[in-house]
């Protein structure tokens, strides 16, 4: 994942099909950090469509488009 990819939330992290409102670009990162436990975890910032920019965690995110 990199600056200006196309992403998803992925969708079993909500239980319900994904709409448009849950995609967004990555707008910066990868920044180091952890799941919240001890797994070493790459965040990036997402500008979604809904809402205003958050930090995620990769394994949160799927790539829609890639930014060549």
């Amino acid at each position: 994942m990199k600056v200006g990819d196309l992403v998803k939330w992925k969708s079993s992290n909500m239980g319900t099909p994904i709409g448009e409102e849950y995609r967004g670009i990555i707008v910066d990162g990868p920044r180091s950090g952890t799941n919240g436990a001890t797994t070493a975890a790459a965040s990036y910032k997402v500008a979604w469509f809904h809402q205003d920019p958050y930090w995620h965690n990769d394994y949160c995110l799927e790539i829609l488009n890639e930014n060549w």
